[in-house]
């Protein structure tokens, strides 16, 4: 965060809270001793003075990205999602993405599509056939009752 008064970083604290996320303030000299040799260790690049950090369990990119917006002494430089550093670019095109929910109903979509196609081409001629025999059942029917044979002779 840059320099800010009290009152704007209360404000940023709460917002955070409100996201189940905290706000953990370090030195670089902590921070190495912390991430060396861990699967953090991608962020050493960003602690190159007293840096705040924020942690959640919860991924709220979208809303972080939208706090930096409405804070302006808050600069997103990076972080880690799903175990992977990302650069803030990153951060930006992984919130527009689409949820994992609809991700996958389009998945199952596009698998189910060919199984449907595939159906209807085989149920296609089996319709044709059907309705081929019915027409020819129409056809080959006598039109008047008249040229029938009276019944008495049955």
């Amino acid at each position: 965060m840059l320099p800010t008064s009290e009152a704007g970083l209360f404000a940023a604290r709460l917002q955070l809270i409100k996201m189940n996320m905290k706000y953990i303030k370090h030195n670089n000299t902590i921070m190495r001793l912390a991430f060396m040799g861990t699967k953090y260790e991608a962020l050493l690049s960003l602690y190159k003075s007293t840096t705040c950090t924020f942690v959640g369990d919860e991924i709220a990119v979208a809303k972080l990205l939208k706090i930096q917006k409405k804070i302006s002494s808050l600069v997103l430089l990076g972080g880690i999602v799903e175990g992977r550093f990302m650069s803030v670019q990153d951060l930006q095109r992984y919130a527009n993405l689409p949820s994992l929910h609809t991700l996958q109903a389009q998945l199952v979509s596009i698998l189910g599509t060919p199984a449907q196609q595939l159906s209807q081409n085989l149920s296609a001629n089996q319709v044709e056939l059907s309705s081929a025999l019915s027409r020819y059942a129409d056809d080959t029917k006598p039109e008047d009752d008249s040229k029938a044979l009276p019944s008495s002779y049955l």
